[in-house]
């Protein structure tokens, strides 16, 4: 004769499993809201730093960009949207990099609330170490958030030049 189904211990599995994955899924989302502060009602300032000359401590050809313009506007809402659409690839509290001395071009967003984000183009994901051309790495204390956005990857790497074309010296 076939074992009897016990329909509440079936019920009681079922129920722990849902319970196990909105827990789960609740703490991916825990990186994402991370971000959350930042919306263009939040950002108090924004710039773009296509170079950073460690040695001399001092930004290079920095683009300041003006909240009352219409264009930094339209420029600095795009950026926010491609943040907060991106996927989260890791989040990893006290992750942040090493200084290699690069000069890697970064945005630099400080929000009403005092905190400061720096956004960088990343070459690998550091807590899985997955290499990946959509990268991009966000840092915040120590705290660094891995997004997917190669929207965004590819305006920090030279897309930018679109909206800010370079003056000649």
């Amino acid at each position: 004769m076939g074992k009897k189904i016990n329909l509440k211990r079936v019920l009681f599995f079922l129920l722990m499993m849902l319970f196990i994955l909105n827990i789960s899924t609740g703490c991916n989302n825990k990186s994402s809201n991370k971000l959350k502060d930042l919306t263009f009602q939040n950002v108090s300032s924004i710039d773009y730093i296509p170079e950073f000359n460690i040695a001399e401590t001092s930004h290079l050809d920095t683009i300041h960009f003006k909240l009352d313009s219409q264009h930094d506007q339209e420029v600095i809402s795009k950026l926010l949207n491609w943040i907060q659409s991106s996927k989260v690839s890791s989040y990893n509290p006290g992750g942040v990099p090493s200084s290699s001395g690069s000069s890697s071009p970064f945005i630099q967003i400080q929000c009403k609330t005092g905190k400061s984000y720096s956004i960088y183009a990343a070459y690998y994901d550091e807590s899985s170490l997955k290499n990946d051309q959509d990268l991009v790495a966000v840092f915040y204390k120590d705290i660094s958030i891995y997004l997917i956005s190669p929207e965004l990857r590819q305006w920090i790497e030279d897309g930018w030049t679109k909206d800010f074309p370079p003056t000649k010296h």
